[in-house]
């Protein structure tokens, strides 16, 4: 109802509060979504923007939080229109080489990317297979600036040898794809406030980016569809105005002057791979599922950081391990 009203063309994804694997509201998101879509037709759009750990980091754990998107995407991959993963203000992933990628890099843009669209396996390659997602249903998420997130910045040079490396096998680090995608969906960005207050910087060396692959848009869902939302189109659409990610969506005439911080509230900077730390304030932090042991160390010894809901030692520091997670707890 809300949609025919307004004349919404889909809706967005967005847990904010995070959820966990097992819980009964996967399985009914994925069918009130594809109801949804059955009241709507064809035209139906759907977007998703989880943060990274929430898909690629199922590759190297597959709990809790970890990878729980990777069954809502799965369970609508016929209804997905694009997924633009944010790469940035979590710390860097387990590529499915074994190495770490950090945020910023043509490597983790890259290889992020290739997970979604060739697909892997949870848990090191040796648990329940993802299948991945058609090219033109992929994008990737960065920040506009400095200003906009607390770590994942990228430059200009950066985007776009990440987009002709996915498009034309060209501008590639040390991570290639096994062939490449002219119909890649393109680039999101958090956000178009701070993409003004900044004068356009992400937005205008973006959408020259864009135009130097040479008009490789993807073509829409079905003929009847209606032009997709600005800030979630096709990668030959991005304008100063309009790059908003659909997970804070944003008139282009309501951007003030001067942008309030954004809503998605930074996490503090810590080691590659940890789950989102919770924090005071804006409800759209990820919240980490208490520890299934309560906190205890199981018979762990040694001065380690142990982690209950997966019965595992991990590689941390009692600095980190102390202050990132209730998940985590050091044993003595």
């Amino acid at each position: 109802d809300l949609m025919q009203k307004y004349g919404f063309d889909g809706i967005d994804l967005d847990l904010e509060n995070g959820v966990s694997q097992g819980l009964p509201i996967i399985n009914n998101l994925i069918t009130g979504v594809k109801q949804l879509k059955q009241k709507v037709g064809p035209s139906f759009y759907l977007s998703m923007a989880p943060e990274h750990p929430y898909v690629q980091g199922g590759y190297s754990t597959y709990g809790g939080i970890w990878g729980a998107y990777l069954p809502i995407i799965d369970g609508l991959r016929d209804e997905l229109t694009q997924i633009h993963v944010q790469y940035y203000n979590n710390g860097g992933f387990v590529y499915t080489d074994g190495r770490t990628l950090n945020e910023g890099t043509v490597d983790c843009l890259v290889g992020a990317s290739v997970m979604l669209i060739e697909g892997f396996k949870t848990n090191y390659g040796n648990g329940w297979e993802f299948k991945g997602l058609r090219p033109d249903q992929v994008s990737f998420g960065v920040p506009s600036g400095p200003k906009s997130a607390n770590r994942g910045f990228v430059t200009p040079e950066t985007v776009l040898r990440t987009l002709t490396c996915l498009v034309q096998g060209t501008g590639c680090d040390t991570i290639k794809p096994k062939q490449t995608y002219p119909t890649f969906r393109g680039v999101m960005t958090w956000s178009i406030n701070w993409d003004k207050y900044d004068n356009f910087a992400f937005s205008k060396p973006a959408r020259q980016a864009l135009d130097s692959l040479g008009g490789n848009s993807p073509s829409p869902p079905t003929p009847s569809s209606p032009q997709p939302v600005p800030s979630t189109s096709a990668p030959h659409t991005l304008v100063p105005s309009t790059a908003a990610p659909t997970d804070a969506p944003v008139s282009p005439t309501s951007a003030p002057d001067t942008p309030s911080p954004p809503t998605s509230s930074p996490y503090t900077v810590a080691p590659p791979t940890l789950a989102p730390k919770p924090t005071v304030g804006p409800t759209n932090a990820p919240v980490t599922p208490a520890p299934s042991s309560g906190g205890q160390c199981d018979g762990t010894t040694g001065g380690v950081c142990y982690w209950p809901f997966n019965k595992q030692v991990l590689p941390y520091a009692k600095s980190d391990c102390d202050k990132w997670t209730t998940d985590f707890v050091w044993c003595p």
